[in-house]
């Protein structure tokens, strides 16, 4: 796994970490997460058709987003 699809790694724990915070405090609502996963795309998406771990690391963050029912 390159240096880059590492640190991409982290982020998305990072984000799924406040995003689950957030729910249980709040609830979940309308495109939840697409703000942080769009954050992390701009950011790498240069990357997503040359390296495959940044591809399926921002696809599942993505899938993860849209399926997140707080449980």
């Amino acid at each position: 796994m390159s240096k880059e699809a590492k640190e991409l790694a982290k982020e998305i724990k990072k984000e799924q970490k406040k995003l689950i915070s957030y729910a249980k405090r709040h609830g979940l609502y309308e495109d939840f997460g697409q703000a942080e996963y769009k954050k992390l795309e701009d950011k790498y998406m240069d990357l997503y058709y040359t390296d495959k771990d940044i591809a399926r690391l921002l696809d599942g963050f993505f899938d993860w987003c849209i399926n997140y029912d707080g449980k």
